[in-house]
């Protein structure tokens, strides 16, 4: 019998390039996505895709990394 583990949730190759970027020049923030429950990654990550403008994308994105860096799992 053979069994395989794999990470749940959303990792760093299947982040858009926008928010792997903002996640990579905030280590402490990259850290602490990679920590919660899946549920939460794909909440932030549904907050973000749900922005229409480029600049709310953006706001969005800053505004993650900034939630991430205080270690808070939700907005």
């Amino acid at each position: 019998m053979i069994v395989r583990c794999s990470p749940e949730g959303p990792q760093q190759t299947t982040l858009a390039e926008d928010i792997a970027a903002a996640l990579a020049a905030e280590p402490e923030a990259r850290a602490f996505f990679d920590s919660p429950a899946a549920f939460y990654r794909r909440t932030y990550l549904k907050w973000i895709e749900g922005a229409i403008r480029p600049e709310t994308r953006a706001a969005r994105i800053a505004e993650m990394a900034a939630l991430l860096k205080a270690c808070k799992k939700q907005k």
